[in-house]
């Protein structure tokens, strides 16, 4: 799915209530209308003349390859007792994704021996629930944005996995209490789109961003993916085919609802470093059965 059209909590719910209603009505024999929100985009951001910002290409590029790295929760329980114990607590209740993040961007980093500096990272973000006023889950639309985490202490040689992890919380915290609070006003959003770089801009941004890796992380946890019953049982196993866009990494939760699965996407040559990174291994298996 395009994300002109709706992000993937759209996607996952949408197919969700295609299983129920399939279901119901081939054993009941009624029709039952999911109580979906589709007019929700339009109430925030009516219809009108906006900017218009040019897309991305998401080509994958020849030499991009994805391997498949499984947590366990037992592991990401261990990743949340070390946070805790070295963070004094600055960080009380990591959850299971900025430990996860944390330790991904800490390994890929060191693997490939980068710098916060020169290898930023962003995390994206469901909209929704952090609007003013929050929208229904079942919004459908593309509610989805991406943040930088605190760059506090980023620039330290050694990264610390509790330090990480406080640096994306701030990270999300700034950005919800200075962005998202804005976005169901349309003044505002129709403001952000007119500072948007123009084309020679964008061009100058790029030659400055290819000197930097950057890496993106997604995440999908939390979604009702294995609850989608079309009448022969729930799915065994849910995953993307393909994520075309290289350093960029989508996190999903496995079937038992406690660990997360990877999907790591990089050039072959920095793959053949990072899977073979021995503090990733100790927590995550590579492409398991």
């Amino acid at each position: 799915m395009s994300h002109k059209v709706a992000d993937v909590s759209a996607l996952f719910h949408f197919v969700n209530d295609w299983a129920t209603l399939n279901k119901i009505s081939s054993e009941e024999g009624q029709f039952i209308f999911p109580e979906y929100v589709v007019d929700a985009g339009a109430s925030v951001f009516p219809q009108g003349d906006l900017p218009v910002l040019s897309g991305f290409n998401f080509v994958k590029q020849n030499n991009t390859v994805s391997r498949r790295f499984v947590f366990e929760g037992s592991k990401i329980e261990s990743l949340k007792a070390m946070v805790l114990s070295s963070s004094s607590q600055k960080v009380k209740n990591p959850t299971r994704i900025q430990v996860v993040i944390a330790l991904l961007y800490k390994c890929v980093v060191s693997a490939l021996i980068l710098t916060p500096k020169n290898a930023p990272f962003r995390v994206t973000t469901n909209l929704r629930k952090r609007m003013v006023p929050p929208l229904p889950e079942k919004s459908i639309g593309n509610f989805v944005w991406s943040f930088y985490p605190s760059n506090q202490s980023m620039q330290n040689k050694e990264l610390h996995l509790h330090e990480l992890v406080a640096n994306i919380r701030e990270g999300l915290s700034e950005f919800c209490d200075k962005n998202v609070k804005n976005f169901g006003d349309v003044s505002f959003v129709y403001e952000f789109l007119k500072k948007a770089p123009s084309l020679p801009q964008k061009k100058e941004a790029i030659l400055v961003m290819e000197k930097k890796t950057m890496f993106l992380f997604s995440s999908w946890c939390r979604y009702p993916m294995y609850e989608a019953d079309f009448g022969w049982g729930k799915p065994i196993w849910v995953t993307t085919s393909d994520c075309p866009m290289k350093n960029t990494i989508v996190l999903m939760d496995i079937r038992d609802g406690n660990g997360i699965e990877a999907l790591v996407n990089l050039e072959e040559k920095d793959m053949a470093m990072f899977e073979c990174d021995v503090e990733l291994l100790r927590y995550a298996s590579l492409s398991p059965n």
